[in-house]
């Protein structure tokens, strides 16, 4: 004999429903129950059968509620019942509405949203960025085409992924967008996003309240975990050992990794070697500064989620003016924006204008006012340059002759006269140089490739740049260290 709860309310699934809600609690029972489950009991074969519309829901009710079911059906049936939840989307897809409950599909979609947040067990910093909105240019195609194969593809043999740039250049809106994407296919999915300095904390924390296993549990179990700035382990050897454990169990069991860093992974100091070896056995992809194109697209996306309407010609004019990161250029339209508010408020009938180049010169005579006005020294390019093309100072100041050193040197002598009221034969001198004819031409082979928009090939783990772009983003460096 089968009991169903829709044609016998009085019978053995009602005591057990009952004792289930009070065991959960009505406010769970309402959400995962009631009109998102249905119980069968089949008397012949003690069995009782709990059938729901989706693999979502039966893996959250079989995850969070497997003990009070059984605990309810045994205390109103006796032992060794066997129980069992079912997925039956086609019993769900006829129900009639009842307007107490909503439809299943409605419900289950809310329960999706929920569960976005829950099972993305970690909040900080919190989840604000979506792949959706992230802008695409030649500085992170390469990054944002890997993320969205690594998300959507089955995990495989490369399920480790590093990305690495300057700060504010999207690393993090490609994780967090990365997060959020596997939720929503795999709203099951357990993802843990957070940062380097979080999970040391939450490590340490766990070693000295003697709750390390359960946090290894936690950490181990994920099907995605992504961790930010992961250079924040240089030099912490303990946790970078409890980290690589955790990596490899991870990994072996199918999940995915993902790991931001300012850093490629060679070139994080203090770094293990044990782990620089086991982020290089997946991809590795880096996020350049954007060229004028990206800015401007940028821009365009930034302006518009404020609702600003701008001329082309002054986003052009913020592109060319804002070199640096894609947080520098929200934090530029941020005051741009509160500019435009205030010109609003001044007038009678609070008219949301184009934004113009009257606002743009205001703007830009503010920054200006911010700026330092420490002159611009050779030694602070040379500085510069040394850092950006991994080269020495003595390398620069010397006689080598090899491509790197020749690039590096060239460059410092093509931003020493823009940049400095130094002539040829002061730079000369002041770099050790018998005879300043070399420097000119060094000078005209930067302002060669520049014209040509030549691509240059920049040091090991950066890719290849336009000569303008190399040479803007030294400019920029400039412009912030003085």
């Amino acid at each position: 004999m089968t009991v169903s709860i829709l044609t016998s309310p009085d019978s053995v699934i009602t005591r057990i429903t009952d004792r289930l809600a009070q065991s959960v609690g009505r406010q769970k029972y309402g959400m995962w129950f009631n009109g998102s489950a249905k119980f069968d009991y089949d008397d012949k074969h003690h069995r009782l059968d709990i059938k729901v519309p989706n693999r979502f829901v039966a893996d959250w009710i079989g995850t969070h509620f497997k003990r009070q079911l059984h605990e309810a059906a045994e205390n109103e049936l006796g032992n060794h019942v066997n129980l069992k939840v079912q997925i039956d989307a086609e019993t769900f897809s006829h129900q009639p509405v009842d307007s107490r409950v909503e439809p299943i599909q409605q419900q289950t979609t809310k329960l999706i949203r929920k569960s976005v947040q829950r099972n993305i067990t970690t909040q900080h910093p919190p989840l604000r960025h979506q792949l959706d909105d992230f802008v695409v240019g030649p500085s992170n195609e390469l990054a944002f085409a890997t993320a969205n194969q690594f998300v959507h593809k089955a995990p495989g043999p490369a399920n480790t992924l590093f990305i690495h740039g300057g700060c504010g250049l999207g690393k993090t809106h490609l994780l967090q967008g990365m997060c959020g994407m596997l939720q929503q296919r795999q709203p099951e999915a357990h993802v843990h996003y957070t940062t380097a300095e979080r999970f040391t904390n939450e490590f340490l924390g766990a070693m000295r309240g003697g709750r390390l296993e359960s946090f290894r549990k936690r950490i181990r179990r994920l099907d995605l975990l992504a961790v930010d700035d992961i250079h924040f382990l240089a030099g912490k050897q303990a946790t970078q050992q409890e980290f690589l454990h955790s990596f490899d169990a991870i990994d072996m069991s199918g999940a995915r990794v993902l790991l931001a860093s300012d850093s490629h992974p060679k070139l994080i100091k203090k770094f293990s070697e044990a782990l620089i070896s086991r982020c290089m056995r997946g991809m590795v992809v880096q996020i350049t500064t954007p060229d004028t194109a990206t800015r401007i697209k940028i821009i365009r996306a930034l302006a518009g989620r404020r609702g600003l309407s701008v001329l082309d010609s002054v986003i052009q004019a913020l592109a060319s003016r804002s070199q640096g990161s894609v947080r520098e250029l929200e934090g530029t339209l941020n005051k741009l924006h509160a500019l435009t508010m205030l010109a609003q408020t001044q007038k009678a009938d609070h008219r949301s204008d184009t934004v113009g180049h009257a606002l743009l010169n205001q703007l830009f005579e503010a920054e200006n006012h911010e700026q330092p006005t420490r002159p611009v020294t050779l030694q602070l390019i040379i500085d510069t340059v040394t850092q950006h093309l991994h080269v020495s100072r003595d390398e620069i100041l010397g006689r080598g002759r090899t491509r790197r050193v020749v690039l590096a040197r060239s460059l410092a002598v093509y931003l020493a006269r823009q940049q400095t009221a130094m002539s040829y034969p002061e730079l000369a001198a002041a770099m050790d140089r018998p005879h300043h004819s070399t420097l000119i031409s060094a000078v005209q082979r930067v302002a060669r490739a520049i014209d040509q928009n030549e691509i240059v090939n920049t040091p090991d783990c950066n890719p290849p740049m336009p000569m303008q772009q190399l040479v803007d983003d030294l400019s920029h460096t400039i412009r912030g260290w003085n």
